[in-house]
């Protein structure tokens, strides 16, 4: 496998843009949004890229008006060098 050419930047907006796809596929997309990205801790690093490759995107529920929700997170996973994103169980 070739090295993966992202910048920590490009590399975190990259699996934002696929997480975001991932959501808008979901029936309740808009009850989300966007909180943030971090690099999975869970996954070593990749001898592809000196930058993460795994990434957890987190979405915060929206509550509804007047209304407060704890917890409700989404979790997505995304894994830049096998192009692979899902749920993460958390």
């Amino acid at each position: 496998m070739g090295r993966l050419r992202y910048t920590l930047a490009e590399a975190r907006e990259e699996a934002t843009r696929r997480a975001e796809a991932f959501v808008a596929d979901r029936p309740d997309r808009d009850q989300f949004r966007l909180r943030g990205a971090r690099p999975d801790s869970l996954v070593p690093p990749s001898r592809a890229s000196k930058h993460p490759v795994a990434w957890v995107v987190v979405y915060a529920r929206i509550p509804p008006d007047g209304g407060v929700i704890d917890g409700g997170e989404l979790f997505v996973a995304v894994d830049l060098e096998r192009g692979t994103v899902g749920l993460r169980p958390w």
